[in-house]
């Protein structure tokens, strides 16, 4: 048990008393609140408080020190990084929803509709993200320029060798057997013992 001093005499009394026993002022009431109070000045705001009273604008400018509408024009872009390279860019910057696609047959058949999904929330879904932290929205903005240059680039690259086998199919001369090159070649690289 603590021993305080009584405000108006001086004499030492116990935190527990109402008053003091010396000159009958009330101790007990003053030093509760007095308590009370410092400890709610001190304590910190529950983990949960933030998700009772949600603000997206708040949130994001706790997640940054940039300027929240700044943020928000960011988030409203489209992805292209999303866009092109869906779960693959999802797995990079936390959005692992994305992962879904790789399920057999039924995500590939959504990956069209999650590519024009990802590419319009594609920027708040990154950003919001719990697995990844930014430092600032021009990192942000740093890194999703990179995916989306990197989309870019593997979709050039498939549409040109697209392209490419297409033109070769499409002057082949007619007497040539593309099937029977195809097998031999397939037979003397990987069955040449047979």
């Amino acid at each position: 048990m603590a021993l305080i001093i009584c405000p108006a005499c001086g004499n030492s009394v116990s935190e527990r008393a109402l008053s003091c026993p010396r000159c009958g002022e009330p101790i007990a009431q003053k030093n509760h609140t007095d308590a009370d109070q410092s400890k709610t000045a001190t304590q910190e705001p529950d983990k949960d408080y933030q998700f009772i009273n949600f603000d997206r604008k708040s949130y994001l400018k706790k997640k940054s020190n940039d300027d929240p509408e700044e943020v928000e024009q960011v988030m409203q872009k489209w992805n292209w990084g999303a866009f092109f390279l869906t779960w693959i860019w999802g797995a990079a910057n936390g959005v692992y929803i994305t992962l879904l696609l790789l399920i057999p047959v039924l995500g590939w058949i959504a990956i069209p509709i999650a590519a024009f999904v990802l590419g319009k929330k594609g920027n708040r879904l990154a950003w919001e993200s719990k697995d990844k932290e930014w430092e600032d929205i021009n990192e942000f903005r740093r890194v999703q320029r990179f995916w989306a240059m990197g989309g870019a680039a593997v979709w050039a690259v498939l549409l040109l060798l697209i392209l490419i086998l297409a033109l070769a199919i499409i002057f082949m001369p007619a007497d040539v057997d593309a099937g029977g090159i195809i097998e031999g070649y397939i037979k003397r690289r990987y069955f040449w013992f047979l």
